[in-house]
């Protein structure tokens, strides 16, 4: 077996036929595509310079960590030159068929409707900004007016969008650049922060860095939750942990002081992300990875007056542009937070089981199975690739070696085993109401996601003990937990598994996790990077579309329609009828919707809707608004399928105390009179109808 691992023709043609076989499944499910084969390309170069010139390879590494902010930048507007983006806006094409011209969007891979937070809600918020004039207020889907900035960090013209340079393509470039800039440079800053961690945590172990970096952007649970919230809290928060520990460890003066200036904006960013779930696990995370560097690189906060001075504006600028946030967006913040969902829902965990401590045996398979899923939804059935678990069971290994070393690196693993197994106590057995308060986990939903991001940071920092340990760590003991780590992984086989994907695929699952813990601990350890390099990227590689442009949603008869009719009314407000996906159109395309999604509730429509405000349990929410005629002439709100949406039937009376003069459908409403309302057809095509209300 020696022999064979180290002979470079066999091991060069076995990940030749790995690759080979990638690239087979990912074709079959998501069609032939040239990228794929020039990825695949690609890769094969690598892999031949891997295995045959590994000088060159390390030359490779070496010159890319050198120059990965020259590199990035030029990929980085390489892609905005093409207007390459990974937006799900593709789904428009399915719902509006007919086209203007006969053209794709979609370079490769296939739009998710599952993503519905992205382009159902964000992406329109972000396009109807440009007839908004990018102002903090907006009336594009509110009749009292929604603030921008809550509503999904929105591009506002306020000094808050200096803490948010995502955006800044839309205000900058207009609306089919500005999609491109932050789906491309979002990619490309979480690779870029999370490589800076595992490069701090690592002491610059470069391979492991780049892997982490890799571990973290194409995590699963990063590609399908990538727009909006969750992964920008990743983002901001390893920005911010770097940035601070630069500052407090930079050799370079003139670089601790531009830090001094950056670091206020970024926190503010971190902040103004506002996914309190995420703030407060990752918050909770980079305090303690923070504190334990201080032990462990013997870093001295207040080592000078210069130094004293440079954290003493930090921390007085940082208050200052979160207070600013805080007070001009008093009214905004207090709806979101006093919102009966999400605002003043409260979590004390306990929701999870032991099996969603590790890697969801599912989570490789997601993106390949079409609408197939095994629990609940791809999204939220979706985990980060890790050996968190397994490093746990090693770590008092890892521990006694490093104290014998002397390798302070102990002080590190040590914060971040106690951060996870606060964070698994939670999850698996929960806390007391007033525990979860006060540590203000009652706003952590979302537990199983901080627990997988921290997780892949724990694994690096395994992974780089185990390098340094080299033959140290007590091979009986080591290869038991691997043995314990498999069993465990067979015994969550369950039903549901075995009904979405035949259980031998996960036997094999099981056996590359055991063979990468295997040769982890050996000079085989490249075969286990690349095996996990693999693993991940095949895991998410399809998850979201490459696309081109906006032509999804402007590239449709209909669309030109809107267009010409706001450019001549664009006060009156439009309804899109009975559908979730109408009212987001229209908003993309420029029109001014009644019944778009709202973070807080428009109390503008809702306090004359419900003069009563008995139905404020209802609507005091962030909400898809699915809106339809009342058959009685009167006005009714009511409880629709899930937590974020509702019913609402309209009286034309209503219709036009509002101004609200379009509608758009799908649907036959040419009978439909009231009083002295009734509705003409305007317009038709093969996919919609648009009416406009007139009186008699």
């Amino acid at each position: 077996m020696k022999k064979i691992l180290d002979n470079k023709i066999v091991k060069f043609i076995i990940l030749l036929g790995i690759i080979a076989m990638a690239t087979a499944i990912i074709t079959y499910s998501c069609g032939i595509s040239k990228i794929i084969f020039g990825l695949a390309f690609i890769t094969v170069i690598f892999t031949y310079i891997y295995v045959f010139k590994n000088d060159l390879f390390e030359m490779i590494v070496d010159n890319f960590v050198r120059y990965r902010f020259v590199i990035c930048l030029v990929l980085f507007l390489i892609c905005l030159v093409f207007k390459i983006s990974g937006s799900s806006i593709g789904v428009y094409d399915t719902a509006f068929p007919t086209k203007i011209e006969n053209k794709n969007s979609i370079l490769f891979g296939q739009a998710r409707a599952i993503r519905s937070d992205e382009w159902v809600v964000m992406t329109p918020y972000y396009f109807s900004q440009k007839n908004a004039s990018y102002n903090k207020i907006s009336h594009q889907m509110s009749i009292e007016g929604q603030n921008m900035i809550i509503g999904y960090n929105s591009p506002v013209k306020d000094i808050t969008v200096l803490a948010k340079p995502l955006v800044w393509g839309y205000m900058l470039l207009g609306n089919e650049y500005g999609l491109s800039w932050y789906w491309c440079m979002k990619l490309i800053l979480i690779f870029l922060a999370s490589f800076e961690m595992c490069y701090i945590i690592t002491k610059k172990n470069k391979k492991l860095s780049i892997i982490g970096g890799i571990l973290v952007t194409y995590g699963p649970s990063t590609q399908w939750w990538f727009a909006p919230h969750m992964p920008d809290v990743i983002l901001w928060a390893m920005v911010l942990f770097s940035l601070i520990y630069h500052l407090c460890t930079h050799k370079k003066m003139w670089i601790r002081n531009l830090l001094t200036i950056l670091i206020p904006f970024v926190a503010l960013e971190f902040v103004i992300a506002l996914f309190p779930s995420f703030q407060v696990g990752l918050g909770y995370f980079i305090l303690a990875v923070f504190l334990a560097l201080i032990f462990r690189d013997d870093i001295k906060l207040f080592e000078n007056k210069k130094q004293v001075f440079r954290i003493v504006i930090v921390a007085i600028a940082s208050l200052s542009l979160i207070g600013y946030f805080v007070v001009s967006n008093k009214q905004a913040l207090k709806y979101e937070m006093n919102t009966a969902y999400p605002g003043k829902r409260v979590d004390l965990g306990g929701e999870n089981k032991v099996k969603d401590l590790f890697t969801d045996l599912a989570t490789p398979f997601l993106a390949y199975t079409g609408e197939r899923t095994p629990y609940i939804n791809k999204s939220e059935d979706s985990t980060y690739i890790h050996f968190g678990v397994f490093m746990l069971l090693i770590a008092p290994l890892l521990i006694k070696e490093l104290k014998k070393k002397k390798d302070k690196d102990y002080i590190l693993g040590i914060a971040m085993i106690i951060v996870l197994l606060v964070d698994m106590s939670f999850m698996i057995f929960g806390f007391p109401e007033i525990l979860s308060k006060i540590t203000f986990f009652s706003y952590i939903n979302r537990m199983k996601m901080i627990v997988g991001i921290i997780s892949v940071i724990f694994t690096i920092w395994g992974f780089n003990a185990l390098e340094k340990l080299k033959d140290k760590v007590n091979s009986k003991y080591y290869y038991l937990a691997i043995l314990a780590f498999c069993l465990l992984y067979l015994s969550f086989i369950d039903q549901s598994l075995i009904n979405y994907i035949n259980k031998y695929v996960y036997y094999f699952e099981i056996m590359l996790y055991a063979l990468i813990l295997i040769f982890l601990k050996n000079k085989y350890r490249n075969y286990s990077y690349a095996a996990l390099i693999g693993l991940v990227v095949f895991s998410s590689i399809t998850i979201n579309p490459i696309i081109r442009g906006t032509s999804s949603i402007t590239n449709h008869p209909s669309a030109k329609e809107i267009a010409s009719i706001v450019k001549e009314d664009k006060d009156s407000y439009w309804i899109g009828y009975e559908n979730i996906t109408y009212p987001s159109y229209l908003l993309a395309n420029g029109a001014k919707t009644f019944n778009a999604v709202n973070f807080y509730p428009d109390y503008g429509k809702w306090k004359e809707i419900d003069k009563s405000g008995k139905n404020d349990e209802i609507y005091n929410r962030y909400a898809h608004i699915v809106t339809k005629l009342s058959e009685d002439g009167e006005d009714h709100v009511s409880p629709y399928l899930s937590a974020d949406s509702l019913m609402l039937e309209i009286s034309m009376k209503t219709m036009d105390k509002f101004n609200i003069k379009y509608i758009f459908t799908n649907q036959d409403l040419s009978d439909r009179k009231e009083d002295n309302y009734y509705l003409e057809e305007i317009y038709k095509d093969n996919d919609v109808k648009i009416y406009k209300l007139l009186s008699e």
